[in-house]
């Protein structure tokens, strides 16, 4: 005669049940604090990119990385707990644990959506950092597109030869200064008027 008041088939089946619920609020709570580091990311983004560094996004790159792979382990694990036979040979599993475990797929869902999201917000990022750099290259051009006639001709006036006409001339330094910065102004202007400096 058996004298346990409990019914080891149900105190296991609620075992599982409860071990899996706890499973799953532990994961939704890890899934919703990532989530809200990648909403912050992407609003800082939006925000204020310059309070930004690349080694944020990366470290929360990786955490979510590492929780997708966490979840992905545990789903597997979780598939093989209906599959368990007891020392009878039946398989005892309770039809609401069976759901729960068959619904965990939806938490798989939300993690690779957060990869997505956290791939986007890293995409993003590289944009702004090669658009900066482009600003950079294009300021770093006009420079040269204006100083290098300049340069050219400064070189010439340099070279010092015996006969040259115009160092004769009583204002010919001064006249020399002027054309070169009404060169300059003239170069600004176009640049200017075709968007360079947009």
């Amino acid at each position: 005669m058996n004298n346990n008041p409990f019914d080891l088939a149900i105190d296991l089946n609620y075992l599982v049940y409860f071990m899996v619920n706890y499973v799953l609020k532990k994961t939704a709570h890890c899934i919703q604090k990532a989530r809200n580091e990648v909403d912050e990311l992407s609003h800082k983004l939006d925000e204020d990119p310059d309070e930004l560094d690349i080694s944020d996004i990366i470290d929360v790159k990786d955490n979510v990385h590492n929780l997708s792979n966490i979840v992905e382990d545990q789903y597997i694990a979780l598939q093989s707990i209906p599959k368990l036979r007891w020392a009878d040979g039946v398989i005892r599993i309770d039809d609401e644990i069976g759901r729960t475990i068959k619904n965990y797929s939806f938490i798989l869902d939300l993690t690779s959506r957060l990869e997505e999201n956290i791939k986007g917000v890293q995409s993003h990022y590289q944009l702004l950092l090669q658009e900066r750099s482009n600003k950079k290259l294009n300021t770093l051009t006009i420079i040269q597109a204006i100083f290098v006639p300049l340069t050219l001709l400064t070189g010439i006036y340099g070279m010092n030869f015996v006969n040259m006409p115009e160092l004769n001339m009583v204002n010919g330094y001064y006249i020399f200064l002027i054309s070169i910065t009404v060169i300059a102004i003239f170069e600004l202007l176009v640049f200017w008027k075709r968007g360079w400096f947009d």
